[in-house]
Protein backbone atom coordinates (compact mmCIF):
# COMPACT_ATOMS: atom_id res chain seq x y z
CA UNK A 1 0.00 0.00 0.00
CA UNK A 2 1.65 3.20 -1.12
CA UNK A 3 1.72 6.79 1.40
CA UNK A 4 -1.32 8.46 -0.72
CA UNK A 5 -3.32 5.18 -0.72
CA UNK A 6 -2.45 5.05 3.47
CA UNK A 7 -3.61 8.44 3.50
CA UNK A 8 -6.93 8.52 2.05
CA UNK A 9 -8.24 5.41 4.03
CA UNK A 10 -6.53 7.26 7.66
CA UNK A 11 -8.47 10.55 6.29
CA UNK A 12 -11.68 8.26 5.52
CA UNK A 13 -11.07 6.44 8.97
CA UNK A 14 -10.99 9.81 10.57
CA UNK A 15 -13.75 11.84 8.54
CA UNK A 16 -16.48 8.19 9.45
CA UNK A 17 -15.00 7.01 11.93
CA UNK A 18 -18.47 4.51 12.54
CA UNK A 19 -18.31 3.18 8.80
CA UNK A 20 -18.43 -0.18 8.13
CA UNK A 21 -17.55 -2.19 5.34
CA UNK A 22 -21.45 -2.12 3.95
CA UNK A 23 -21.16 2.07 4.87
CA UNK A 24 -17.70 2.10 2.91
CA UNK A 25 -18.80 0.22 0.07
CA UNK A 26 -22.30 2.30 -0.33
CA UNK A 27 -20.31 6.06 0.03
CA UNK A 28 -17.88 5.11 -2.40
CA UNK A 29 -19.76 2.72 -4.97
CA UNK A 30 -16.83 0.05 -4.54
CA UNK A 31 -17.84 -3.43 -4.43
CA UNK A 32 -18.17 -4.80 0.05
CA UNK A 33 -15.39 -7.24 -0.81
CA UNK A 34 -13.28 -4.86 -2.72
CA UNK A 35 -13.16 -2.37 0.10
CA UNK A 36 -12.15 -5.33 2.20
CA UNK A 37 -9.54 -5.87 0.28
CA UNK A 38 -8.32 -2.15 -0.57
CA UNK A 39 -8.71 -1.87 3.49
CA UNK A 40 -6.50 -4.70 3.85
CA UNK A 41 -3.49 -3.75 1.43
CA UNK A 42 -4.82 -4.34 -1.69
CA UNK A 43 -3.48 -1.45 -4.17
CA UNK A 44 -6.28 0.67 -5.17
CA UNK A 45 -7.29 1.74 -9.11
CA UNK A 46 -7.38 5.23 -10.18
CA UNK A 47 -11.27 4.97 -9.89
CA UNK A 48 -11.17 3.98 -6.29
CA UNK A 49 -8.80 6.54 -5.64
CA UNK A 50 -12.01 8.69 -7.56
CA UNK A 51 -14.58 7.58 -5.66
CA UNK A 52 -12.94 8.10 -2.08
CA UNK A 53 -12.09 11.57 -2.94
CA UNK A 54 -15.66 12.12 -4.38
CA UNK A 55 -16.98 11.12 -0.96
CA UNK A 56 -14.51 13.59 0.58
CA UNK A 57 -16.05 15.98 -1.53
CA UNK A 58 -19.45 15.27 -0.98
CA UNK A 59 -18.94 15.30 2.99
CA UNK A 60 -17.10 19.11 2.39
CA UNK A 61 -19.83 20.55 0.41
CA UNK A 62 -22.90 19.46 2.83
CA UNK A 63 -20.78 20.40 5.80
CA UNK A 64 -20.66 23.92 3.60
CA UNK A 65 -24.15 23.81 3.27
CA UNK A 66 -25.01 22.92 6.74
CA UNK A 67 -22.55 26.00 7.98
CA UNK A 68 -24.45 28.67 6.08
CA UNK A 69 -28.12 26.95 6.89
CA UNK A 70 -26.75 27.56 10.42
CA UNK A 71 -25.84 31.57 9.84
CA UNK A 72 -29.21 31.41 8.07
CA UNK A 73 -31.25 30.21 10.37
CA UNK A 74 -29.95 32.16 13.56
CA UNK A 75 -30.54 35.45 11.58
CA UNK A 76 -33.59 35.21 8.48
CA UNK A 77 -37.40 36.27 9.80
CA UNK A 78 -39.92 33.69 10.03
CA UNK A 79 -41.30 34.17 6.77
CA UNK A 80 -38.07 33.53 5.34
CA UNK A 81 -37.45 30.31 6.91
CA UNK A 82 -41.09 29.45 5.90
CA UNK A 83 -40.26 30.58 2.63
CA UNK A 84 -37.12 28.41 2.27
CA UNK A 85 -38.50 25.39 3.84
CA UNK A 86 -41.16 25.65 1.34
CA UNK A 87 -38.44 25.68 -2.11
CA UNK A 88 -36.97 22.60 0.06
CA UNK A 89 -40.20 20.71 -0.08
CA UNK A 90 -41.55 21.95 -3.22
CA UNK A 91 -38.15 20.48 -4.61
CA UNK A 92 -38.23 17.35 -2.76
CA UNK A 93 -41.82 16.40 -3.88
CA UNK A 94 -39.66 17.07 -7.30
CA UNK A 95 -37.13 14.78 -7.17
CA UNK A 96 -39.53 12.25 -6.27
CA UNK A 97 -41.58 12.46 -9.43
CA UNK A 98 -38.79 12.29 -11.48
CA UNK A 99 -37.82 9.40 -9.60
CA UNK A 100 -40.61 7.42 -10.25
CA UNK A 101 -40.55 4.87 -13.83
CA UNK A 102 -43.12 6.46 -16.36
CA UNK A 103 -44.24 3.06 -17.80
CA UNK A 104 -46.91 2.49 -15.35
CA UNK A 105 -48.34 6.13 -15.99
CA UNK A 106 -48.39 5.37 -19.92
CA UNK A 107 -49.78 2.40 -19.24
CA UNK A 108 -52.82 3.73 -17.49
CA UNK A 109 -53.35 6.55 -20.38
CA UNK A 110 -52.97 3.78 -22.88
CA UNK A 111 -55.88 1.84 -20.95
CA UNK A 112 -58.20 4.60 -20.60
Amino acid sequence: MNDLQSAIIRQYKKTYPQDKLKHISAKTNIQITRVFRILNGSEMKISEYESFLNCFEKNHRHLKIMQALKVFLNHASTERIDFVHRKIQHGNAVYQLKKRPITPYLAQIEGA
